[in-house]
């Protein structure tokens, strides 16, 4: 091999010499002199926008028969760099195989099923999504909710009975507390009356009403807990 010619170089039997490059993974181009004999090479079709600079131009993307092409017209290779001749090697040849198209990509089906959240608020499966036995189906648990509100609402909305509640506040603060919480706990097992299965119940009008009174109180008692603090 000449010792003067570039790894990157190829050089024809005439004396002709063009330059391989890779300007990344899936690009090599190939810088070859911009004479009327390359325009009417097989590395025409595949010349790429440049400025012209010192008689050379661009070319990229070209399959690697045109590049041998190229070669016969200028009587064959007589000498090649090592970088020029492993890039070459790489090119797509015009015998290989067509490429093989991606798959479409299928436009999901919705999914039509009722959601977890609208089997049990529906009273049909529990929290994990599991159908109901006809026995878990006919269990009211609202009745007894309405039941506790009862419970709870008549001693919120009694009178404060000091000495109840936490021994470290004061009797009145410690009553106050406790009535909060006796409010907070009743109203929120009354949360049932959001399922759709409750929506026919007897005791749903009632269940509203006790809710909404079990909140005012929780609100009242809170706000004179922040009146004794």
């Amino acid at each position: 091999m000449d010792s003067e010619l570039h790894a990157t170089e190829v050089k024809c039997r005439d004396g002709e010499t063009f330059s391989v490059h890779a300007h990344g993974p899936r690009l090599t181009l190939i810088t070859a002199p911009d004479t009327d004999m390359t325009a009417a090479s097989a590395l025409a079709p595949y010349r790429r926008p440049s400025d012209p600079w010192d008689g050379l131009a661009l070319y990229g993307g070209m399959p690697v028969e045109a590049v041998r092409s190229f070669c016969a017209l200028h009587g064959g290779v007589a000498q090649i760099g090592r970088t020029a001749q492993t890039l070459l090697r790489a090119l797509p040849s015009e015998a290989d195989p067509p490429a093989e198209q991606a798959p479409a990509v299928e436009t999901p089906i919705p999914d039509s099923r009722p959601s977890v959240a609208d089997l049990v608020n529906a009273g049909t499966h529990d929290f994990l999504g599991r159908p109901l036995t006809p026995e878990q189906m006919q269990l009211d648990y609202l009745t007894p909710a309405v039941i506790e509100a009862r419970r709870g609402l008549t001693e919120v909305e009694g009178a404060l009975v000091l000495g109840l509640g936490h021994a470290e506040a004061t009797p009145r603060l410690a009553a106050l507390e406790r009535r909060a919480e006796v409010a907070s706990l009743s109203g929120s097992r009354l949360c049932l009356l959001d399922h759709s299965r409750y929506a026919a119940h007897p005791l749903r009008a009632e269940a509203i009403k006790l809710r909404k009174r079990l909140a005012e109180a929780r609100k009242k008692a809170l706000a004179e807990i922040a009146r004794e603090a």
